[in-house]
């Protein structure tokens, strides 16, 4: 059974029934979409999150013009499909019970249950930029108010630096870039909205090429569906970039010794 990163010991499940999925809402008001990949897989939990399934999503399916579109999961334990709503993905990712098996990149912001991909020093600066938000939020509704001065917020900036233990607050513009976010953001995971977007900064080519590159996300999550390891990512790779193999025209042989070589 796996370690998370909320350091709770799960238990998989035999069938999907056991995580007593939240029923679709009739008349739900309209959402936030999801942004999701075909094959992208996902952990999904019962309530108290001691229980979990691996889903592949494999599409979007309306059954009728007058009726909400439904996302398809195959249970990958025993391929039975699961259709959820927007809404409900949003009520399971509002509950923290999904996250996605493989992070998502930089660019796809709104994946439920995203900001548990975050890196370990994203995350940190995130939660911290959120305290901020928060604080202005509070700020504002405790006082009735709908803006604030600078005085105002560099009141709150000081009174949660010391609270969270921030020796270096954000600056006035900073500010600004806070509350903006705050009231832009991605409202159903907001720790996303404040991460930094790796993705712009820097270089922004990828290491082996899109095909290559895909091909390694894939043996990934495969090795994760059957509890493998770096070795079992290896063996995948070689065997789809031979004759035959689901790789061997996208160019991967080409750079199959490179990838493969490395150790992890």
């Amino acid at each position: 059974m796996p370690l998370m990163r909320d350091d709770i010991i799960w238990q998989k499940i035999k069938t999907y029934h056991e995580l007593d999925l939240p029923p679709d809402r009739e008349n739900a008001p309209t959402i936030q979409a999801w942004e999701l990949k075909d094959r992208q897989q996902f952990f999904i939990l019962n309530p108290r999150r001691t229980k979990y399934g691996i889903f592949s999503f494999g599409g979007t399916l309306q059954a009728a013009k007058d009726s909400n579109p439904q996302s398809e999961f195959t249970h990958l334990g025993t391929n039975d499909r699961i259709y959820l709503s927007d809404w409900q993905i949003s009520e399971l990712a509002r509950a923290k019970r999904i996250r996605p098996v493989i992070g998502p990149t930089d660019g796809a912001r709104n994946v439920p249950g995203s900001s548990f991909a975050l890196k370990p020093n994203q995350r940190k600066k995130a939660v911290t930029k959120l305290a901020y938000a928060d604080g202005f939020e509070t700020f504002m509704r405790e006082n009735d108010l709908r803006s604030m001065t600078d005085e105002q917020k560099a009141q709150v900036i000081k009174k949660v630096a010391a609270e969270i233990g921030d020796d270096k607050p954000p600056g006035r513009s900073g500010w600004y870039k806070i509350i903006r976010i705050a009231r832009t953001g991605n409202q159903y995971d907001r720790l996303v909205s404040f991460a930094d977007n790796d993705a712009a900064k820097g270089n922004r080519r990828l290491r082996y090429g899109p095909t290559t590159n895909d091909a390694i996300i894939d043996a990934a999550q495969a090795a994760v569906a059957a509890r493998g390891d770096w070795k079992t990512i290896r063996a995948l790779l070689e065997k789809w970039s031979k004759l035959g193999g689901r790789y061997y025209h996208s160019g991967l042989p080409r750079v199959q010794r490179r990838v493969l070589s490395h150790p992890h």
